[in-house]
């Protein structure tokens, strides 16, 4: 199924999400489409009767359409789409509105470069308003304002004042939201960088909204004989405090006539029949003429129920074609919520704007934002910047240029955290946000992530091979990472398998990063040229733990650390049969010192790199 506007064409949303569109009226149509845009899923799902699972898979597909791209055929790994999950996430925390947060989780990317541009433009913008806002001291204050942000859910009472009309209830419903621009604008528009945000709202329009709406609370017919019988009673109370003529009575009654027609908005007849009622036969205790107010009564609702649909009318006249301009401003409302959220956690992490190139993807102090997170709140620990790339970007590339690069090196030193930093990398930036780096270039490009599983499954080597096979036989451009898939079969093998995936994607124009700790028995089998890159353990430090250069070193071979890691369980150990087998491992470990744990990089195709570039 191809992507198209819903819009023109209502059958795919009466087809995919169980919309029954001929019950519905052209904006009502519009009304749930727009919540669904605006992250409003729970009025999608009220609205439109189809369950919170429903309308989350519209405002999907919506976001979807915006990106010009289906989700799976971006990110198409499980594990690609879960991590994007978790990066909108952590964003989505810093939002101030349920639909803001909303609308941050649905973000779908994007290939489009033109799209990834604009997405990074608005970014920035965001930052500049997060900037001047926390500068002025109003960045608390507005976010506390946008918390105000929703759509309301009108009752059928609500509904009833002003007969039903669609018009209406469409404009009543988004009340809150105009009330919140008002106030930003009332507070913050000495502030240029966020009124530039808004240079396309018109808050005269939006004035003559407000106008309109609040003429509909004078629709609501007050209960006539309700008002009528407290007049009643009001009228013998008076009388019975205290020893008066019938002249003071009749004052009294005349005062509570006046008093009761204004009440109901009568015209001079219906005042006149009103008072007729009240003089008609005077009496204690005081009592309107039933058969003449029942009469009246009548007359006044039929009067008063022509006049509505008068005014409902003339209101529905007013509001038609302001529509879209509402539309855009509570879109750019939305937006400005999301923007505060992203510059957040841009603050927060030191995420910068990446550029755009067609070379490869390669960073200058890249982090891994999941795991500075999850260290936030730990000052003593800290995530070690990493230089990185892949491929030849034209800044960024510090590496010698390969498109296909076999990562190796210490246990526990980082390899997967550097891998998921650029998968993290690559993500952000194709949903157009900030990323963790000081510098970064990307190519907008499909993602295959595949993360280590730590459980070996029956049939895991065949899910795994089935999963892999198919990715390096597509002729499209793409970015491919592998964390560690050796551990589903022996040894040789798995080296002859990454063999077998290294030499394919060298000979085509994809790009490739492996994490592994065979490279022993995985070099020998590469028949094109790759770079093999390392990271080194140093030793352990003061504390016990492994001390890890997290800074691959380039055409290096890392080598393994089983030494080390069982001197740090031996130290650690309190029980001393368990310590003694750790040390009998460590001796058998010296004596194998003949077997190099590590392959030397004496490959005669890397001979034509030079290690200094």
């Amino acid at each position: 199924m191809s992507l198209h506007d819903p819009g023109a064409d209502l059958l795919v949303l009466r087809k995919l999400f169980h919309l029954d569109i001929q019950s519905y009226s052209e904006i009502e149509v519009k009304d749930i489409l727009e919540r669904a845009r605006l992250g409003d899923i729970e009025g999608v799902a009220i609205t439109a009767n189809i369950g919170v699972k429903r309308a989350k898979q519209l405002a999907m597909y919506l976001s979807e359409l915006e990106s010009k791209a289906r989700l799976r055929s971006v990110l198409r790994t499980p594990d690609s789409r879960r991590l994007r999950n978790d990066l909108l996430t952590l964003i989505s925390l810093e939002a101030s509105s349920e639909m803001s947060k909303n609308r941050i989780l649905l973000q779908t990317p994007t290939l489009d470069r033109g799209l990834i541009l604009d997405r990074l433009r608005l970014c920035k913008e965001g930052l500049r308003i997060f900037t001047d806002l926390a500068e002025q001291g109003r960045l608390d204050w507005i976010k506390n304002e946008l918390t105000s942000i929703s759509l309301k859910l009108l009752t059928p009472k609500d509904r009833k004042i002003w007969n039903e009309s669609e018009t209406i209830t469409y404009f009543v419903s988004r009340i809150p939201c105009i009330d919140v621009l008002y106030n930003i604008h009332r507070e913050c528009s000495d502030i240029p960088s966020l009124m530039s945000l808004f240079h396309s709202v018109d808050f005269k329009v939006l004035e003559k909204i407000r106008e309109a709406v609040d003429e509909v609370s004078t629709l609501d017919l007050q209960d006539p004989e309700a008002i009528i019988s407290d007049a009643e009673i009001t009228i013998n109370e008076q009388v019975r405090q205290r020893e008066i003529d019938e002249e003071s009575v009749r004052r009294i009654v005349e005062d509570a006539v006046v008093n009761t027609a204004n009440s109901l908005r009568m015209d001079e007849n219906e005042e006149e029949r009103l008072k007729n009622a009240a003089f008609q036969r005077l009496s204690l205790p005081f009592e309107f003429d039933r058969v003449e107010i029942s009469t009246l009564i009548s007359d006044w609702i039929n009067r008063q129920s022509q006049d509505k649909v008068k005014v409902i009318s003339q209101i529905e006249e007013t509001l038609k074609g302001l529509r879209d301009t509402l539309k855009d401003s509570l879109d750019q409302l939305v937006t400005l919520d999301q923007l505060l959220a992203i510059s957040t956690v841009s603050h927060i992490y030191t995420l910068t704007i990446p550029d755009i190139n067609e070379g490869g993807i390669g960073f200058i102090e890249g982090h891994n934002l999941l795991l500075g997170k999850e260290f936030k709140d730990y000052p003593e620990k800290s995530v070690q910047t990493v230089n990185y790339s892949i491929g030849t970007p034209s800044s960024t590339g510090i590496t010698p240029p390969r498109n296909t690069v076999l990562l190796t090196g210490a246990n526990s030193g980082g390899k997967t955290t550097l891998l998921i930093t650029m998968a993290e990398i690559h993500i952000l930036t194709l949903l157009g946000i900030p990323v963790p780096a000081k510098k970064a270039e990307v190519i907008p490009i499909p993602i295959y992530l595949f993360k280590r599983r730590t459980t070996r499954k029956i049939g895991s080597l065949e899910h795994a091979l089935s999963s892999l096979i198919p990715v390096f036989t597509k002729r499209e451009r793409k970015l491919i990472l592998i964390d560690e898939i050796e551990a589903l079969t022996e040894p040789g093998a798995a080296g002859r398998i990454i063999a077998t995936l290294l030499t394919k994607s060298a000979s085509g124009g994809s790009f490739l990063l492996l994490v592994t700790h065979l490279a022993r028995e995985t070099l020998p089998h590469v028949k094109l040229p790759i770079r093999v890159d390392g990271i080194e353990a140093r030793g352990l430090n003061y504390h016990g733990d492994l001390d890890v250069d997290r800074q691959p070193k380039f055409n290096h071979v890392g080598s393994s650390t089983p030494k080390l890691i069982l001197m740090k369980l031996a130290r650690e150990s309190k029980h001393e049969k368990t310590k003694a087998l750790y040390n009998e491992v460590l001796v058998s470990l010296d004596t194998q010192r003949d077997l190099s744990i590590q392959t030397p990089l004496n490959l005669p195709w890397l001979h034509k790199i030079d290690p200094q570039k």
